[in-house]
């Protein structure tokens, strides 16, 4: 998701826990960040107003009422299970990735095919591709 789509999930939420903010902005945005995303919002009120947000892969949006709540949110994350922490995207493309490239290398490198080039030119395409929609480009954001 790029800066204008948290904005457009997020802002809403934060005006109608905080109806009398004024012009509240996404500053900041940390993806991939224990399974989820998050991100700051600020408002340009008389007294600074900052709010941290927890959104979920599923879009969820989590707002933290204290710094407290936000800290023993980061202590659960940090404490995770092996599982939990090998099931998060980035770790499970990984994974596919490796596999995939493994296979697929497996398969073209063992066959008695007399397009042997084209086999690992082919090869060589695949992984490029797959490691471009596994990992793509992460985005942390400033305005």
């Amino acid at each position: 998701m790029d800066i204008a789509a948290y904005r457009d999930l997020v802002i809403p939420v934060i005006k109608s826990r905080y109806p009398d903010l004024q012009n509240p902005e996404v500053t900041d945005i940390a993806e991939n960040l224990f399974s989820g995303t998050i991100v700051v919002v600020r408002s340009d009120n008389k007294v600074a107003h900052e709010e941290i947000v927890f959104v979920t892969p599923s879009h969820q949006v989590k707002v933290f009422s204290t710094t407290e709540e936000l800290a023993y949110f980061l202590q659960k994350q940090c404490n995770r299970t092996w599982f939990d922490k090998i099931s998060s995207k980035p770790v499970l493309s990984g994974i596919v990735f490796l596999g995939l490239l493994v296979v697929l290398s497996c398969i073209g490198l063992t066959s008695e095919n007399p397009l042997k080039q084209n086999v690992v030119a082919t090869l060589g395409a695949v992984a490029s591709l797959a490691a471009g929609y596994f990992f793509g480009t992460s985005q942390s954001s400033r305005s």
